[in-house]
């Protein structure tokens, strides 16, 4: 009777070592999603978001441009070819812009951004008062409004840059958390390591307790001397094995720590080398 009672012990001792496995495996799971989330989180939207700003600004100056050579053109034919690019720098700069509106993640872009989308109408509309009067070749009011729109222009620009530099603080601030998830996390796994190792310890010398209890009973059952000797040999073996067992099970621990920290330092690199291009 006692000796079935000391093997439950012994296998809810090894229910209570898988339990540990599972809830540190539940654990860097976790943290290896919310790490992930990170990652993808600059991937797929402050990333993005620089991008399509700088190519918003980059066409706005390309519009400039191609606005300015209109006004200063005399020939028809550049003229028209001035044109032709104002209306296809148009057509990329509505496509680019339709691309950053799906990307804004937070009401105070989202304002920004209209603010940005007040500052380029006010642009435009002064912008196409100077093709309009250089369009009927009044060259010199042309001229004066391209100057009055320079303002407009600069007014546009800083807006633009406002909301990158929004998304640049976004990307660092998702950057330093993935930093500090790692860190955390390694610094959680070393810890649960010592805390585990001590209990796979400690259920070590109660599991050897309890098999030498089954072993003594084993030995006072015995009727001669040879079948002592064998039951005194075979709890030897046990401790042996038992020992044996532990040390792998903490050597198996350890490499899945390693593991786990290590793809969770290859997601976080991952993160900031997303940041840094």
């Amino acid at each position: 009777m006692q000796s079935a009672a000391t093997l439950i012990k012994i296998r809810l001792a090894f229910l209570g070592i898988i339990a540990l496995f599972i809830m540190v495996s539940i654990f860097s799971y976790n943290r290896m999603f919310v790490l992930n989330q990170k990652s993808t989180e600059m991937e797929t939207n402050w990333l993005p978001s620089i991008v399509r700003i700088n190519a918003i600004a980059a066409k706005i100056s390309d519009y400039r441009m191609a606005e300015l050579l209109h006004v200063l053109s005399l020939v028809p034919e550049e003229i028209a070819q001035q044109e032709k690019d104002i209306e296809r720098i148009m057509r990329e700069l509505s496509s680019l812009k339709q691309e950053y509106q799906a990307l804004i993640s937070s009401d105070n872009e989202l304002k920004i951004y209209q603010n940005t989308l007040e500052k380029h109408e006010e642009y435009f509309r002064a912008s196409q008062e100077a093709l309009d009067y250089s369009k009927r070749n009044q060259k010199e009011e042309a001229t004066k409004q391209l100057r009055k729109s320079s303002i407009l222009f600069n007014s546009l620009q800083i807006e633009l840059q406002k909301l990158v530099q929004l998304n640049q603080e976004g990307g660092e601030k998702t950057s330093r958390g993935g930093d500090e998830i790692f860190a955390q996390v390694k610094t959680m796994l070393v810890a649960i390591n010592i805390v585990v190792a001590l209990i796979l310890f400690i259920f070590m010398l109660l599991i050897e307790g309890w098999s030498s209890r089954i072993a003594n009973e084993a030995q006072f059952d015995a009727q001669d001397a040879e079948k002592a000797a064998a039951s005194f040999i075979n709890r030897i073996t046990i401790k042996g094995k038992l020992r044996f067992a532990f040390l792998g099970l903490s050597v198996l621990f350890i490499i899945f720590t390693a593991l786990s920290l290590n793809r969770m330092n290859l997601i976080n690199q991952k993160s900031t080398e997303i940041y840094q291009n």
